[in-house]
């Protein structure tokens, strides 16, 4: 069971990182929403109701909660780099997977996704060391991320779900 939910593992935060892993992490962000958009081309809407495990997100609401986190980590981030240190929006993931909006196509969420991403990418590209240590406490988690951890958390949440979508897919 543990494999089904963390396919790659648990996360683990780091708190110390060299170049080469930033560099690395922003390159996933880079590349992975192209990578969802391969894996779902073509899914029927049955095919899209597959889930990694017994009362799971399915693959459609997978590809929202993704577009949906990501826009609000890279606003959590643009709050960091231009704010004081406060608290981060938290959501309830399990509610927002229920909203109507979820019904929808996954086209919307993967041009969110594919947007969201270039832009982020582009600001991570862009920051300076001093940005990268602008920090966020995250109530749901407990923890103060700065913008190394941040960018971790999200790279291997994009990573997470996709193993998510392979396994479904394999059901």
């Amino acid at each position: 069971m543990e494999h089904l939910q963390y396919p790659i593992g648990r996360f683990i935060l780091q708190n110390n990182f060299w170049k080469e892993e930033i560099e690395g992490m922003i390159g996933i962000m880079e590349a992975y929403p192209a990578k969802y958009r391969e894996i779902t081309t073509g899914l029927s809407e049955i095919e899209l109701q597959k889930q990694y495990r017994e009362s799971s997100f399915t693959i459609k609401q997978i590809i929202h909660h993704l577009a949906d986190t990501h826009m609000l980590n890279f606003m959590r981030t643009k709050v960091a780099l231009t704010e004081p240190p406060k608290d981060a929006i938290t959501i309830n993931i399990p509610a927002w997977a229920t909203t109507p909006d979820n019904a929808l196509d996954i086209e919307p969420s993967l041009l969110i996704l594919e947007s969201i991403h270039k832009r982020w990418v582009f600001l991570l590209k862009n920051m300076t060391e001093a940005d990268f240590d602008r920090t966020f406490f995250h109530v749901g988690r407990q923890i103060n991320f700065d913008m190394r951890q941040s960018l971790q958390l999200y790279c291997w949440h994009i990573q997470h779900h996709y193993e998510h979508i392979k396994l479904a897919l394999k059901n």
